[in-house]
């Protein structure tokens, strides 16, 4: 019966001893200031992080809106530039003389044929 004794004896300083020191070390305020800095670091480099991609993407969006004004701008003047060319297509009117069509040909750069 000793010898059950001084193991029931030892067990107990052992489960003493791993409470107070679990105590011990619960208490210690640097390890939640180290966790603590950590997580602000790392917070800090993923909002930097974020504001940097924000900025690359906000120039890209930028630089596209530019872009679709410069196209809007070209289609604007295309489809005017459009209109005018078939204005004057529908005021042409065909020649009534031959020297008118002569003249029409020479304003071309061409050389009129031989009658």
């Amino acid at each position: 019966m000793e010898f059950n004794k001084y193991y029931i004896i030892g067990g107990i300083i052992a489960i003493i001893s791993f409470v107070v020191i679990g105590y011990l070390i619960g208490t210690i305020e640097t390890s939640e200031d180290i966790v603590g800095q950590l997580t602000n670091n790392i917070q800090i480099q993923i909002d930097n992080q974020y504001k940097e991609r924000l900025v690359v993407l906000q120039k890209t969006l930028d630089d596209r809106n530019k872009e679709i004004a410069e196209s809007r701008l070209r289609e604007r003047t295309l489809l005017s530039k459009l209109g005018q060319l078939k204005k004057e297509k529908e005021d042409v009117k065909l020649p009534t003389s031959n020297e008118e069509l002569d003249n029409r040909i020479n304003t071309l750069g061409l050389k009129p044929t031989i009658r």
